[in-house]
């Protein structure tokens, strides 16, 4: 039935049939590597949708004081109106020449006096100005990563991945 053969033949044999198998395995192996990483690319690329919709949003508190220093020219010309009534109520010595001598003769005068006009006062002047102006408030700052470079940095790796995983049969 068996023929004589050595034993290093059916060694021989032996070590072959172990090989194969060996390498049956590790193609298998090979073959679920490359599903589970095609499947892993498919699922990156789903998971970089997500992240292209996600954004970012921050407050920034601001409270500062900012210094402001400025001159101020004003020019302008303002008009006050002065309209006034002066009583005047006096008596007034006026001297009268007459042939036979110079004769003081007393005056009353009982009058009022009306003023009515209006006075230009022009300003052609600058103010210095220095203060502190305190800002306080919160900036809300809102990024869409899909909107930025970074969003097409990921579309560009979506790409890639998703061409990945169709390769690898997913």
């Amino acid at each position: 039935m068996f023929s004589k053969r050595p034993l290093d033949y059916y060694i021989l044999w032996g070590v072959a049939a172990i090989s194969l198998l060996l390498n049956l395995y590790t193609i298998a192996s090979l073959i679920s590597v490359r599903q589970q990483a095609g499947i892993a690319f498919a699922n990156a690329a789903k998971s970089l949708e997500a992240v292209k919709t996600s954004r970012v949003e921050y407050t920034v508190k601001i409270d500062k004081e900012i210094p402001f220093a400025a001159n101020v020219p004003i020019n302008l010309t303002v008009q006050v109106p002065i309209n006034q009534t002066i009583p005047l109520d006096t008596i007034v010595n006026v001297p009268i020449r007459t042939p036979l001598g110079t004769f003081p003769i007393d005056v009353p005068i009982n009058t009022k006096i009306p003023i009515n006009f209006t006075i230009d006062f022009p300003i052609n002047k600058s103010f210095p100005i220095a203060t502190n102006v305190p800002v306080k408030m919160d900036v809300p700052i809102v990024i869409n990563l899909g909107e930025t470079s970074f969003g097409k940095s990921l579309d560009d790796l979506q790409v890639v991945l998703n061409k990945l995983a169709k390769e690898l049969g997913q």
